[in-house]
């Protein structure tokens, strides 16, 4: 189901995105890279947020490059510190 509903989004961004513009194949491949690459940080933030809710820390720090750092916050404060 969730892969009919992303290529149903992606088909119809694509024709909004080309409404009004030149049918070029560099436009298209750009426009393409686009929401591929907004679907993929999709998916990272979706399966980041995922392991959260299962406090499954060891996976989710697998998702940073190796200098990655995120802190989180508790009522303000300074929390668990996820690294790369």
């Amino acid at each position: 189901m969730k892969r009919l509903l992303l290529f149903i989004i992606l088909n119809s961004g694509i024709c909004l995105l080309l409404n009004g513009q030149e049918n070029s194949v560099k436009n298209q491949n750009k426009i393409l890279q686009d929401l591929s690459d907004r679907a993929a940080l999709k998916n990272i933030v979706d399966t980041f947020s995922i392991l959260a809710d299962q406090k499954n820390i060891s996976k989710q720090v697998e998702l940073f490059t190796e200098n990655a750092e995120v802190v989180s916050k508790v009522q303000g404060q300074p929390g668990i510190v996820l690294k790369g």
